[in-house]
């Protein structure tokens, strides 16, 4: 029998609220760049497959979920890039001295929470490919 992604997190989001733990849980489902063609992916209407340096091998989706969000059911098209998400939860669980270390993330927790703020990152570095090399920035 086949268990589809669906079940399983509800079944996750059940056990947290039965064992009490759900009130401080932060659920993040994403991706680190976009769709294998080749294999199934689709990153319509964006130009690109996985590996390449235009939108479609680069952006992601995601989502999250939890009542630790000032607001929810909305749709953040803001730039994110995956060093973010430390200084991001650590800000979310109010301890952003632990992510001090993280020089190259930025905290997104307000800008996530609350859909009226931009997100404090305007520019992202693609790639840098030595061998050949490639890079791109946006």
């Amino acid at each position: 029998m086949k268990i589809g992604l669906k079940h399983l997190v509800v079944k996750v989001v059940e056990s947290l609220k039965a064992t009490g733990f759900y009130e401080n849980t932060i659920l993040v489902f994403t991706t680190d760049n976009g769709g294998a063609v080749k294999m199934g992916g689709n990153n319509m209407p964006l130009r690109g497959t996985k590996g390449t340096l235009y939108e479609g091998g680069t952006r992601g989706i995601g989502f999250i979920h939890s009542p630790l969000l000032q607001t929810s059911g909305y749709n953040n098209a803001n730039m994110m890039h995956a060093v973010d998400w430390l200084p991001t939860l650590m800000s979310a669980i109010g301890q952003q001295n632990l992510a001090t270390s993280a020089t190259d993330g930025v905290d997104q927790w307000a800008a996530i929470s609350s859909p009226s703020l931009h997100a404090p990152r305007n520019e992202i570095v693609y790639n840098i490919k030595e061998k050949p090399f490639m890079a791109a920035i946006r």
